[in-house]
């Protein structure tokens, strides 16, 4: 039985092309997977084009692609790496989740989640409710705990054409 994507199909699909990077440059990266292949018409999903091309190049070579056989989803990828400034990450996607539930961004379609450390990447910037000059404003990110079902559901990014 396959224990992978590359066992599927043949050792040069889903292979890391990128290079190790600083914690900044690699979310840059990634934001740019989001920010350049946005569709205004529907936040969050990247627009093919090279998508799958794109994402791993943001992952550096040589990394193993870990993603196993689940019965609510068999195809998929997995990389775990460690930046240059020691941040663990990962990147994991697949196939839609036939167990998701119904209206879930991962039950219908191929989806991305990109963790650094504790942090995930979101489907679009999260923006402060709060004015520039108030104690509870934050800045814009891309990235964060996902501690609200409303930030689990946008760590979930739509891949088209995988």
């Amino acid at each position: 039985m396959p224990e992978g994507l590359a066992d599927l199909f043949g050792t040069d699909q889903w292979t890391p092309t990128g290079a190790v990077k600083t914690t900044a440059q690699t979310q840059y990266d990634f934001e740019l997977l989001v920010q350049a292949h946005v569709n205004p018409l529907t936040p969050g999903v990247i627009d093919g084009g090279g998508t799958c091309a794109n994402i791993l190049a943001a992952i550096p070579a040589g990394q193993q692609n870990t993603f196993e056989f689940e019965p609510r989803s068999q195809y998929g990828f997995k990389f775990r790496w460690t930046d240059a400034n020691g941040v663990q990450w990962q990147v994991h996607g697949h196939e839609p989740d036939a167990g998701a539930v119904v209206g879930h961004v991962g039950a219908g379609a191929w989806t991305m989640r990109v963790q650094c450390g504790n942090a995930f990447m979101m489907s679009r910037q999260l923006v402060s409710d709060f004015p520039a000059i108030h104690a509870n404003y934050t800045p814009p990110t891309f990235w964060s705990r996902c501690n609200t079902p409303l930030k689990v559901g946008l760590s979930h990014i739509v891949i088209n054409n995988p």
